[in-house]
């Protein structure tokens, strides 16, 4: 993680994000874990990662969910009585600094990507949500959609890009707008949003597709516990 990965929205809130990360390690690729703590990007849980992704073998399109979600790690000296290593990870009272909840690395927060295979080149790229841009300290910028936290999960079909997401959490702990929890539909050609549909609780896998007598069903499901549930959409045949 350098300098090059923090908002540059304007020169203040650069400097302000530089200074927010004073007090930690970061650097390029191999950077140590250190006792004042450590930045890592895209982070232990950033990045593509377990919700997998969607290729299409006819166009040879490759599309990834990922996002960005830097983290922070702290080695300690290690107690003799637990083990003859010198240091362990501490990770207690660890966490990563923003400027009043707004995130000091760049958006997309969450984002789709488009692959084309056979150029290995990106196609298309789209932020996932609406993200923080309605936090105080940027609102007044008309910035576009910055991705809200949260894995995006997809579900590819013959003309569409299914992504469902968790919404964004409101308030002060991130980059969370306030969104629920949706299935988007998306023109896989260019990435535009066909279609947006509130989910009731957040979706926690990829959704699953099936025709039953001549009609074509997309499930997810959703929520966890008591709460979790399925939640199946009908698809109409277009006009």
């Amino acid at each position: 993680m350098t300098d090059d990965n923090l908002i540059d929205y304007t020169p203040e809130l650069r400097r302000r994000a530089i200074e927010a990360l004073t007090n930690f390690d970061r650097g390029p690729l191999f950077t140590p874990h250190t006792e004042r703590g450590s930045i890592q990007l895209p982070g232990n849980g950033g990045g593509a990662n377990y919700s997998g992704a969607a290729f299409d073998p006819e166009t040879r399109m490759l599309y990834v969910p990922s996002v960005t979600s830097p983290f922070m790690t702290r080695i300690g000296v290690q107690d003799p009585a637990r083990g003859n290593q010198g240091y362990r990870t501490q990770q207690a009272g660890l966490s990563m600094p923003s400027l009043d909840g707004l995130p000091v690395v760049k958006p997309p927060y969450s984002r789709i990507t488009a692959y084309d295979l056979d150029r290995g080149a990106i196609a298309w790229q789209v932020p996932v949500g609406d993200g923080p841009r309605t936090h105080p300290l940027i609102r007044d910028l008309g910035l576009g959609p910055l991705g809200s936290p949260g894995r995006p999960f997809v579900l590819l079909t013959k003309s569409l890009l299914f992504v469902s997401h968790r919404g964004g959490a409101a308030g002060p702990a991130g980059a969370g707008s306030g969104e629920p929890p949706s299935l988007r539909a998306i023109d896989k050609k260019t990435g535009q949003i066909v279609a947006t549909i509130a989910l009731p609780r957040s979706p926690v896998q990829s959704p699953m597709t099936y025709l039953h007598q001549g009609k074509q069903f997309i499930v997810l499901a959703v929520g966890g516990g008591a709460d979790a549930s399925l939640v199946a959409f009908a698809l109409r045949p277009a006009a």
